[in-house]
């Protein structure tokens, strides 16, 4: 994903929550017992055709290529969610998310998704600051992102007070 530097805060913080929302099947509908599909609002897909759009030209006014779309993209997410709770969700062949840790699987892999961009940013946020004033870049803000890698295996997942405050206001309680 690309950071706030290419497209602006406010997309980029638009983008996170749809992720956020991907994470938690609030855009999901039924389409057979027991069968959910990606498929938000009427309102939410006119809302992310036009971050799309603005996203394309922006992409192909910076680097003269075209990447793929948003839609694409929170697709390519959902499947990765899905993916990752057949792994951590199935008992003797059947899925169950009863008995299993609700937040492994799905959960944990989009919040790292939403997560680790976000640390990321701040770190080059600051070193943009930082090298305008003449100040000390914070390399800790890269390294504790490095470690909460390193030490939870892959996953580096944010408080959900730390989301909150970062996404505000298009994320709130």
């Amino acid at each position: 994903m690309l950071s706030v530097f290419l497209f602006g805060k406010y997309s980029f913080k638009k983008i996170l929550v749809l992720l956020y929302r991907l994470c938690f099947l609030l855009d999901h509908q039924e389409i057979k017992k027991g069968k959910l599909r990606y498929s938000p609002s009427n309102d939410l897909s006119d809302y992310i055709d036009k971050i799309d759009f603005s996203l394309r030209d922006g992409f192909k006014d910076k680097f003269k290529t075209e990447e793929i779309g948003l839609w694409e993209y929170l697709h390519f997410v959902d499947l990765i969610g899905w993916n990752e709770d057949v792994k951590y969700h199935v008992k003797k062949s059947t899925p169950n998310f009863e008995t299993v840790n609700k937040k492994t699987g799905r959960v944990n892999t989009i919040l790292s998704i939403i997560s680790a961009p976000l640390m990321i940013s701040n770190f080059i946020q600051d070193i943009v600051q930082k090298t305008k004033n003449y100040g000390i870049i914070n390399v800790k803000l890269i390294t504790s992102t490095i470690q909460k890698f390193t030490k939870s295996r892959g996953i580096c997942v944010l408080s959900n007070r730390d989301l909150l405050e970062y996404l505000r206001p298009y994320l709130a309680e």
